[in-house]
């Protein structure tokens, strides 16, 4: 473990589980978490957030109320292992690499769930293993043909954002090689799409310009007034706002939620 890593595991840990709160705002509010997320994925009600380090991942409804948005983060809304051949084990049925770490989350449905490793292209379904259960168990699984560092996705919509393995030339880019890529400033992460069909993106804490960024048609342009923002993943919440996380490892901060009024995305 490097010292940035020990420095803001210091600092993330005395924060605890406890409810992460927005204040209802037009503007962007930063409330500090006790873990590093980094993918995150919404469908309805719902949220999926993935924490790199342990590898686990949060799943709940945001509350909205007359004072603003509240998650609970506390141990039941956690899915820290899965329940496979009668066993327990972590979240992924082998570790790739060095070590296992949750990349990227996406929401299939209130039962399903599908999660990928640090940088690899094996995507593994986690299905409920029954309806309103707590336990999880593995389901299908899916490799994509990409070439390089899986970073983010949204495999719904057949979008993923990848690299070269010396984390040079980065890209957006669909899973038939075949297709057309697009080229992305180093340490774009993402990935969600807005009301208008367009993917949204953003600009990790080590990208050379912070902000959000709209993709459409092979166009990147920043969404104005988000230039300060930094985060690894993003997702839209059902009142058109959106979530960020930032992953504050590199800075040797703590991770990060970010709410974003739908203000900025009219």
């Amino acid at each position: 473990m490097n010292q940035d890593y020990l420095e803001a595991q210091k600092k993330s840990y005395p924060l605890g589980p406890k409810p992460v709160s927005f204040p209802r705002s037009n503007g962007i509010e930063v409330a500090e978490l006790h873990f590093q997320p980094l993918g995150i994925s919404s469908q309805g009600d719902l949220v999926a957030i993935a924490s790199y380090f342990h590898p686990a991942v949060w799943l709940g409804t945001p509350q909205f109320n007359e004072d603003g948005l509240k998650l609970d983060m506390g141990e039941a809304n956690w899915i820290r292992s899965v329940n496979s051949a009668g066993k327990s084990v972590r979240l992924f049925r082998k570790s790739i690499g060095d070590a296992k770490r949750c990349q990227t989350v996406n929401i299939f449905s209130n039962d399903s769930l599908w999660v990928s490793q640090n940088a690899n292209k094996n995507f593994q379904e986690l299905r409920r293993q029954s309806v309103g259960s707590n336990a999880w168990v593995f389901g299908n699984s899916q490799r994509y043909d990409l070439k390089g560092t899986v970073h983010s996705a949204l495999i719904f919509k057949n979008l993923f954002i990848v690299s070269a393995k010396d984390l040079t030339d980065w890209k957006i880019c669909g899973p038939d090689p075949v297709e057309p890529s697009y080229p992305l400033p180093p340490w774009t992460y993402g990935l969600d799409s807005d009301k208008n069909g367009s993917a949204v993106l953003v600009s990790d804490v080590r990208a050379e310009k912070g902000g959000l960024w709209r993709f459409s048609q092979g166009n990147l342009e920043l969404i104005p007034g988000t230039e300060e923002v930094r985060g690894n993943g993003i997702c839209f919440l059902k009142d058109g706002s959106a979530l960020v996380t930032r992953y504050g490892e590199p800075l040797a901060i703590p991770g990060a939620l970010i709410h974003i009024s739908s203000s900025y995305f009219d």
